[in-house]
This record gives C-alpha cells, sequence and structure tokens, in this order.
C-alpha cells in the first residue's frame, strides 16, 4: 500500500497555493490600478487640451465674424463709391447734352460745371477700385479665421472623442480602447497645430 501526503504536507500545499493565488491577484489589482490612472490621467490632459482649443476655436469665430462685418461695411462703400461715380457721369452726360443742344448754355460756367462733375466721376472710380480690393482682402481674411475655426472644431471633436474612449477603456479594462483614445488626442493635436499654422 502506498502512503499518501501527511495532512500537515497538504495543508502546508494548500495555504501555499491561497497564498500565490492572493498575491496573482494583488499583482493584478496593482496592474489594473497602473492602467486605471495611466487612462484617468490621459483622459485628464485630453480634456485640458480640449479646453484650450474650444478657446481658440470661440476666438477665431468671433474674428471671422468682425472680419466679415469689415467686409460688408467695404462692399457697402464700394457700392456707394460706385453710385456716386455713375451719379456724377449721368450728370455730366446729361450737362453736355444740354449744351449741345443749346448753344446760349454752352458757356465756360457750363464748361467748369462739365469739368468739376468729370473731375468726380473719375475721383470715385479710382476710389471704388481701391474699395474693392479691400473688400476682398477684408473677405479673404474672414474666410481665413472661419477655416481655422474649422481645424480648431475638428480638433476639439476629437479630443472630446479620445476623452470618452479613454474612459470607456477605464470602465471595460480594455487596452486597445486606451490606446485608440491616445490616437484621437494625437489627432486632435495635429489639427490644433495645423490651425495654429494657417
Amino acid at each position: 500500500m502506498s502512503e499518501g501526503p501527511e495532512p500537515q504536507e497538504l495543508f502546508e500545499h494548500v495555504e501555499r497555493r491561497h497564498q500565490d493565488i492572493e498575491a496573482a491577484e494583488e499583482e493584478k489589482v496593482k496592474h489594473t490600478d497602473r492602467f486605471t490612472m495611466k487612462a484617468a490621467l490621459i483622459a485628464s490632459v485630453l480634456a485640458v487640451a480640449a479646453a484650450l482649443t474650444s478657446i481658440l476655436a470661440g476666438h477665431t469665430i468671433n474674428g471671422a465674424i468682425l472680419k466679415q462685418i469689415d467686409a460688408t461695411d467695404a462692399w457697402a462703400t464700394y457700392q456707394s463709391d460706385t453710385t456716386k461715380a455713375n451719379i456724377y457721369e449721368a450728370s455730366k452726360f446729361i450737362v453736355e447734352s444740354i449744351t449741345s443742344a443749346d448753344q446760349k448754355a454752352n458757356d465756360e460756367k457750363s464748361q467748369n460745371i462739365i469739368s468739376e462733375l468729370a473731375r468726380k466721376a473719375d475721383k470715385y472710380a479710382k476710389i471704388k477700385i481701391e474699395r474693392g480690393h479691400e473688400a476682398r482682402e477684408m473677405s479673404l481674411e474672414s474666410h481665413k479665421e472661419l477655416k481655422k475655426h474649422q481645424q480648431f472644431s475638428l480638433a476639439m471633436a476629437c479630443f472630446q472623442i479620445g476623452i470618452v474612449i479613454t474612459s470607456v477603456s477605464i470602465i471595460v479594462r480594455r487596452r486597445f480602447l486606451y490606446h485608440i483614445g491616445i490616437a484621437a488626442g494625437l489627432i486632435g493635436s495635429a489639427l490644433t497645430v495645423y490651425g495654429l499654422k494657417m
């Protein structure tokens, strides 16, 4: 008959296994706590980046709106100058028509009026060209600010997506979600830098 392990040996073996299991569980908890801390830290960094990008997005849209208002004012002035030039040109034409039809009206005073109307028509024709250039430039600046705003808004969305995915990775304890959250944050960072360089 073969002899089995002594009861004391069995008890010690069970005790060692129990200690090994507890040590493994403690290591798993430590590892999980480190993962949770890293993921929470990344989520916090992404939240700060989202807040800063939100400020940039708000600033650029306000700038775009103000520049568009300036462009609209410049276009209104351009139209006003165009109207003035046309009125002076039409007035000159009317005075010329009257003086050529009636020789009595064709005197020095009439010629002075025609010259003055021609001078003012030329003045406003030149001014309207300058105003047209200014208005186009302001419209382009507004459009550029709007493009920056769009970049910052996309970046902010990426940061927010990263925050959500990183938070979910903590709940479900999936590292691949953690890495996707980091990737979303990196894309948001790249969009922010691109927007700043525009």
